[in-house]
């Protein structure tokens, strides 16, 4: 009964091994599987080894798991990179989502110590691949488009919006940044300028003028009853031009 029992759990403690190295995607160390082993109660490497008469990277032999070369790791690299000339962590493994036969980016810290080490080993640069830098002409070619769709006179608003439907083109606050002020940007493209707050500063613009207007029309006419100059046919450009603190009205 008790090597029956002993049989069960070494076929067990197998079972938990091949699961916990397709977990990892490479053959574990004995330090990393009696780690597991203890926390998940199943036989320590020691244990393993000596029941089934065998050294431990025979033991990964026997459960599939050929044991992890310094080769195999640069030629995963090297096959990513191929993909994702940067090769991040974060590339690796999405490259590895279709290649789960290689080894994962945990073997290749194990292997090499550190990331950068991995991809010196492998030779793969460790400078991050050419970006594009967005110049003068791309920002003005943008606000071209952005003005054959929305019109000569868009807004910081229109751009926005259009943008969020063409997200390759440069950003509003890009552009602003780049040449001190939209309406600036909008100059050096060649396209019409809107005051800060639009049409509605305009219109209120034109409203306070003609307000204006009515004042002094007011005063004036107030200043003929006050001095009798109405029946003298004293005309509202006489009187500026002979009176020149007329000019100081609004």
């Amino acid at each position: 009964m008790p090597k029956q029992v002993n049989r069960e759990r070494l076929e067990a403690s197998l079972a938990a091994l091949r699961e916990f190295a397709d977990e990892m995607g490479y053959w574990p160390s004995i330090r990393d599987w009696n780690a597991y082993a203890k926390d998940h109660d199943v036989m320590a490497a020691v244990t393993i080894t000596r029941r089934m008469g065998m050294k431990w990277t025979d033991v990964g032999k026997y459960l599939g798991f050929a044991p992890l070369t310094e080769q195999d790791c640069i030629d995963a690299l090297r096959a990513a990179a191929a993909v994702y000339p940067g090769l991040s962590v974060g590339d690796y493994e999405k490259w590895r989502a279709n290649h789960p036969d290689r080894p994962n980016a945990n073997a290749m810290l194990l292997m090499f110590g550190t990331w950068n080490a991995a991809k010196e080993k492998a030779g793969i640069s460790l400078q991050a691949p050419h970006v594009h830098v967005i110049s003068d002409e791309d920002m003005i070619r943008a606000l071209k488009l952005c003005a054959e769709a929305c019109g000569p006179s868009f807004g910081m608003r229109q751009y926005r919006e259009w943008r969020k439907e063409h997200p390759d083109q440069p950003s509003l606050a890009a552009i602003c940044m780049r040449f001190g002020a939209f309406n600036v940007a909008k100059q050096r493209a060649g396209l019409v300028t809107v005051p800060h707050g639009g049409a509605r500063k305009s219109k209120n613009h034109r409203k306070m003028t003609g307000l204006a207007r009515r004042d002094i029309l007011l005063h004036w006419h107030q200043w003929r009853v006050s001095t009798g100059s109405e029946s003298k046919g004293c005309s509202l450009y006489v009187s500026v031009h002979r009176w020149r603190w007329c000019l100081a009205w609004p």
